[in-house]
Protein backbone atom coordinates (compact mmCIF):
# COMPACT_ATOMS: atom_id res chain seq x y z
CA UNK A 1 0.00 0.00 0.00
CA UNK A 2 2.77 2.37 0.89
CA UNK A 3 4.31 1.78 -3.04
CA UNK A 4 0.98 2.40 -4.41
CA UNK A 5 1.03 5.51 -2.74
CA UNK A 6 4.44 6.63 -3.60
CA UNK A 7 3.77 5.74 -7.47
CA UNK A 8 0.38 7.75 -7.45
CA UNK A 9 2.51 10.59 -5.87
CA UNK A 10 4.86 10.28 -8.71
CA UNK A 11 2.90 9.53 -11.43
CA UNK A 12 -0.98 11.55 -11.49
CA UNK A 13 0.74 15.75 -11.18
CA UNK A 14 2.59 14.54 -14.77
CA UNK A 15 -0.32 15.24 -16.34
CA UNK A 16 0.21 12.09 -19.63
CA UNK A 17 -2.08 12.36 -22.34
CA UNK A 18 -1.53 10.13 -25.31
CA UNK A 19 -4.63 9.78 -27.63
CA UNK A 20 -4.71 6.40 -28.55
CA UNK A 21 -8.20 6.43 -30.39
CA UNK A 22 -10.84 8.67 -31.62
CA UNK A 23 -12.32 9.12 -27.53
CA UNK A 24 -9.93 7.01 -25.75
CA UNK A 25 -6.05 8.39 -24.55
CA UNK A 26 -3.87 7.26 -21.72
CA UNK A 27 -3.97 9.20 -18.89
CA UNK A 28 -1.76 9.10 -15.58
CA UNK A 29 -4.42 7.58 -13.63
CA UNK A 30 -4.65 4.76 -16.24
CA UNK A 31 -1.21 3.97 -16.42
CA UNK A 32 -1.19 4.19 -11.94
CA UNK A 33 -4.22 1.57 -12.25
CA UNK A 34 -2.23 -0.94 -15.07
CA UNK A 35 0.83 -0.28 -12.47
CA UNK A 36 -1.01 -2.21 -9.69
CA UNK A 37 -2.64 -4.91 -11.78
CA UNK A 38 0.98 -6.23 -11.99
CA UNK A 39 0.98 -7.52 -8.66
CA UNK A 40 -2.27 -9.33 -8.97
CA UNK A 41 -0.98 -10.98 -11.98
CA UNK A 42 2.16 -11.86 -10.89
CA UNK A 43 0.05 -13.71 -8.27
CA UNK A 44 -2.47 -15.58 -10.09
CA UNK A 45 0.44 -16.37 -12.39
CA UNK A 46 2.90 -17.69 -9.81
CA UNK A 47 -0.33 -19.87 -7.81
CA UNK A 48 -0.77 -21.44 -11.41
CA UNK A 49 2.59 -22.46 -11.83
CA UNK A 50 3.48 -23.70 -8.60
CA UNK A 51 2.59 -27.14 -7.50
CA UNK A 52 0.21 -28.95 -4.90
CA UNK A 53 0.90 -29.49 -1.47
CA UNK A 54 2.80 -32.95 -0.12
CA UNK A 55 -0.40 -32.02 2.46
CA UNK A 56 -3.21 -31.77 -0.20
CA UNK A 57 -2.03 -34.94 -1.99
CA UNK A 58 -2.63 -37.00 1.35
CA UNK A 59 -5.78 -35.72 1.86
CA UNK A 60 -6.84 -36.99 -1.55
CA UNK A 61 -5.36 -40.51 -1.11
CA UNK A 62 -2.73 -40.14 -3.80
CA UNK A 63 0.50 -40.97 -1.57
CA UNK A 64 2.60 -40.84 -4.90
CA UNK A 65 2.26 -37.53 -6.34
CA UNK A 66 2.50 -36.52 -2.62
CA UNK A 67 6.31 -38.20 -2.46
CA UNK A 68 6.84 -36.89 -5.89
CA UNK A 69 6.92 -33.26 -4.08
CA UNK A 70 8.61 -34.05 -1.38
CA UNK A 71 11.26 -35.72 -3.64
CA UNK A 72 10.62 -32.34 -5.47
CA UNK A 73 11.05 -29.95 -2.58
CA UNK A 74 14.05 -31.86 -0.98
CA UNK A 75 16.05 -31.18 -4.30
CA UNK A 76 15.59 -27.55 -4.29
CA UNK A 77 16.64 -27.63 -0.25
CA UNK A 78 19.37 -30.04 0.22
CA UNK A 79 20.80 -30.29 -3.42
CA UNK A 80 19.89 -32.41 -6.51
CA UNK A 81 22.07 -35.30 -5.55
CA UNK A 82 19.81 -35.72 -2.30
CA UNK A 83 16.94 -37.79 -2.51
CA UNK A 84 14.42 -38.80 -0.20
CA UNK A 85 15.58 -42.42 0.06
CA UNK A 86 18.84 -41.57 0.57
CA UNK A 87 17.91 -39.68 3.83
CA UNK A 88 15.93 -42.63 4.62
CA UNK A 89 12.40 -41.65 4.01
CA UNK A 90 10.51 -44.54 2.09
CA UNK A 91 6.89 -43.25 2.71
CA UNK A 92 4.73 -40.28 4.20
CA UNK A 93 1.67 -40.39 6.08
CA UNK A 94 -0.84 -37.74 7.40
CA UNK A 95 -1.77 -37.83 10.89
CA UNK A 96 -4.89 -36.94 12.15
CA UNK A 97 -7.08 -37.94 8.53
CA UNK A 98 -10.31 -38.37 9.15
CA UNK A 99 -11.34 -41.86 8.12
CA UNK A 100 -13.88 -41.06 5.43
CA UNK A 101 -12.24 -40.61 2.15
CA UNK A 102 -12.83 -38.10 -0.03
CA UNK A 103 -14.15 -38.68 -2.98
CA UNK A 104 -14.03 -36.23 -5.91
CA UNK A 105 -16.25 -36.39 -8.73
Amino acid sequence: MVLMTCIASLLLPLKLHHRIANDYALTSWRVLVLLNLLPGLFGIVSLWLLPESPKYYLAVDEQQKAMEALERCCRLNKGRDVTLSSLGVESVTQPRLPEKKIHRR
